[in-house]
């Protein structure tokens, strides 16, 4: 593994084109104010350089949320001319999906279904509008991944027996679609990911002031059938203090966590970085979020996914501490590119070839990661 991610680093440094397959960056929440969101972020990921992007499709969320359409099942919805464009922009599109079968009586509690019947009924409706939407998928030649939001977010320790269910009747819909459009020669690429945000059981924050989670989302995925890909979303990992060595030893200690348990359930093991970020008023030379980078690297991931295309004015943090989370941005909501974004789209095209990248590798970082660094040679390789 190593000596993979001390290719691909070398090999940008060199000024091949091996980061943009791998670095995406999501696109969700506030988009610009224009009259097709969706399509004016697709051209500004593709003017980062990215091959990659993720996306929501799904009722809860929509970039033209009044539109007339907004409620179609996940198969009709994404012919959609906004959708339709993005889909087909971008060699690899994870999607965040969710179905219209649940969306009334909520997918994480099946006390909402009255009855065990009618449970069982709105599962087989998950699972039917997820062979549809991934045979739908596939007539497009593409790689597409589908995948829940953060597990643990998604559904609380009450209500995680039945959301398992759900998950398992999303996947099951997948695998049966994807036989289908293999029958039909349909050309695209449809694969699955689960989605978490703790790789241990116990899990708790003080800020919160809750008992420790006893879901685990790792767990979890582990032990669904027909996950092709482990999603971590890495929030749990990334703290804001002023010793720079800590995130990216939480982080190691993260991905070692995944690579152990996965290697003893699994006969094949597919990470995502389905989100990661830094607030760049915290992170000024981007040291930070380049350090991140770097860890995400090194673990081996296919994917990383950068949250977000955009700041989301107005964002706090959920603890109640008012702290501002609106500058995660590439660019703001005008469609300017922000110093972050400058840095992002140097990073993942031109390597140590501009002056916003050179400055991140000349910066005193520390301990594993400086080590890793040095011995790919991109550190004592001049521009």
């Amino acid at each position: 593994m190593t000596l993979l991610v001390s290719a691909a680093l070398t090999a940008m440094s060199c000024g091949y084109r091996v980061l943009p397959d791998r670095f995406g960056v999501y696109i969700w929440g506030a988009l610009p104010p224009v009259a097709n969101p969706l399509a004016a972020a697709s051209q500004d990921a593709q003017y980062l350089g990215v091959h990659v992007v993720r996306v929501c499709l799904s009722p809860y969320w929509d970039p033209q949320p009044s539109s007339g359409d907004r409620f179609l099942p996940l198969d009709q919805k994404m012919w959609r001319a906004d959708y339709r464009e993005i889909l087909s922009s971008f060699p690899v599109v994870m999607i965040t999906a969710y179905d219209m079968a649940t969306y009334d009586a909520r997918y994480r509690d099946r006390n909402g279904f009255v009855t065990n019947a009618k449970w069982t009924a709105a599962l087989d409706s998950v699972r039917d509008e997820f062979r549809r939407f991934t045979f739908e998928l596939s007539k497009l030649p593409n790689t597409f991944i589908i995948s829940n939001w953060e597990a643990e977010n998604d559904a609380t320790d009450d209500q995680w027996a039945d959301y398992m269910d759900y998950l398992q009747a999303r996947l099951d819909g997948i695998a049966w679609g994807r036989r289908k459009a293999r029958e039909a020669g349909h050309p695209g690429t449809v694969l699955s990911a689960v989605e978490f945000t703790h790789v241990k059981p116990g899990w708790s924050d003080p800020r919160l002031g809750a008992p420790p989670r006893k879901a685990c989302g790792l767990d979890a995925a582990l032990n669904l059938r027909g996950v092709d890909f482990l999603s971590y979303s890495a929030w749990e990992s990334i703290y804001y203090t002023s010793n720079p060595r800590y995130t990216p030893e939480q982080l190691h200690n993260a991905f070692s966590t995944i690579w152990a348990d996965c290697q003893q359930h699994l006969q094949r093991c597919r990470l995502i970085v389905g989100e990661a970020g830094y607030l760049r008023d915290s992170d000024p030379d981007n040291s930070n979020l380049g350090a991140i980078f770097a860890e995400c690297l090194r673990s081996g991931a296919d994917y990383i996914v950068n949250w977000a295309a955009y700041d989301q004015p107005g964002q706090v943090d959920s603890y109640g501490l008012n702290v501002d989370e609106s500058k995660f941005g590439k660019f703001d909501l005008a469609r300017h590119l922000t110093s972050q974004g400058t840095f992002f789209r140097d990073f993942i095209n031109h390597g140590m070839s501009s002056s916003s990248t050179r400055a991140f590798w000349t910066i005193p970082l520390h301990g594993r990661v400086l080590a890793f660094l040095r011995g790919t040679g991109l550190l004592t390789r001049q521009p």
